[in-house]
């Protein structure tokens, strides 16, 4: 039996009805074969239909991906430089803020109280300078003897350092400096400094060191509202954090992290992207002396 004889028996038994001659109805190969020619048609059409809304579509997809990634792109560079921008001003901030210390010792430093050898007039006087900065003042001689501080009674016995590479260098040098993060013997805490040198002709013959708690310039950093997930940190010379706008305690005396601290190498202030450390201001501040 062929395949064609196989559809007229099919036809017969589903769809063609006899006649009255038994003959059998319109051949199903004619009807059958009548279907493929207007179904190809049918698809043809709805395929130039999507082809023809696919062209007009693609250019307009593409164009719309590429004004995003632009647009993207701008938004990100602005947001990087507002945050390159604040960081340098938070440097700026923090460098202003020694300057105002160093600038209160000088003017301790001309005292006539100290030049009469009148240390307990200098002692109330350092004082008062150190409370007005949230501070105290601790006054250092040649031998490297604590003469004077204001975290103790005038007369207290007070400790000798055991002398620093700073503290000797302003002592050689007569050049005021700022103190990076150390352990105060005698307050027993964490705490950075500013020095001044008192000349006695050419010869530096007392060091004033202001020193303070890191809290001080965390405040200054915090003042700045981030986004969230941003904040701003201080690092010494040694790369080990000194204030950070959030969670400052967690993280004082720590190392940065050597990725971070090769990222920012030779760099006083900038943005870093990465976990928790981001806008970096790194004033010079070098090692500890005393205090």
């Amino acid at each position: 039996m062929s395949w064609r004889t196989a559809a007229r028996l099919h036809d017969k038994r589903v769809r063609a009805p006899e006649t009255q001659e038994g003959a059998a109805g319109p051949s199903p190969a004619v009807l059958e074969g009548a279907q493929p020619d207007e179904r190809p048609a049918s698809l043809t059409l709805r395929s130039q239909l999507l082809a023809l809304v696919l062209v007009a579509l693609v250019p307009i997809l593409v164009l719309s991906v590429v004004l995003i990634s632009w647009g993207v792109r701008l938004h990100r560079d602005a947001v990087d430089r507002g945050l390159t921008d604040t960081a340098r001003a938070l440097a700026t901030a923090v460098d202003e803020r020694i300057a105002v210390w160093q600038g209160a010792l000088a003017a301790l430093a001309t005292s006539p109280a100290f030049d009469n050898g009148d240390f307990s007039g200098f002692y109330r006087q350092a004082a008062d300078v150190a409370h007005q900065h949230g501070g105290w003042i601790i006054v250092f001689d040649e031998t490297f003897q604590q003469r004077i501080n204001t975290l103790k009674a005038l007369g207290e016995p007070l400790p000798k350092s055991a002398g620093s590479e700073p503290l000797r260098r302003i002592f050689a040098t007569g050049e005021s400096q700022a103190i990076g993060l150390y352990f105060g013997k005698t307050s027993q805490r964490w705490l950075v400094a500013v020095d001044m040198p008192i000349k006695r002709g050419d010869r530096v013959a007392f060091v004033l060191t202001m020193s303070f708690e890191p809290k001080v310039l965390s405040a200054i950093l915090a003042r700045q509202e981030f986004t969230p997930g941003w904040v701003a940190r201080l690092t010494d010379e040694n790369d080990k954090f000194i204030a950070r706008s959030q969670d400052a305690d967690a993280y004082l005396g720590k190392s940065l992290p050597d990725e971070y601290a090769r990222a920012i190498a030779g760099q006083d202030a900038g943005m870093l992207v990465g976990p928790a450390v981001v806008a970096p201001a790194a004033p010079k501040f070098v090692t500890p002396s005393g205090g």
